[in-house]
């Protein structure tokens, strides 16, 4: 492999790739602990549904809708789109702008 860098026929050797090491270290981790990989409160998950509006075509608000509903769902949280309000025992009550 290493011949073959030098003569031009491959840009890296992939027998010397580094630091795949840490990658495989933290997905092995969140696989273990899935809870990793959660968004820490209601707000930053406001927070994520207002950037997928701002980069979706003529600022759909609708996408928006989908990641919070999806998400209380899927946390038991009770959510409502007409107020933008929630409640979950443990996760904190946000309203949407």
């Amino acid at each position: 492999m290493a011949q073959a860098v030098r003569d031009g026929i491959i840009k890296v050797n992939p027998a010397r790739v580094t630091g795949w090491q840490k990658l495989y270290k933290q997905a092995e981790d969140e696989l273990l602990d899935p809870r990793a990989l959660a968004l820490p409160d209601w707000e930053m998950l406001v927070k994520l549904a207002e950037a997928l509006i701002a980069a979706s075509y003529d600022n759909y608000r609708g996408w928006g809708d989908v990641v919070l509903f999806a998400a209380s769902t899927a946390g038991g949280t009770r959510w409502s789109p007409s107020s933008g309000t929630s409640t979950c025992a443990g996760m904190t009550s946000g309203t949407r702008a």
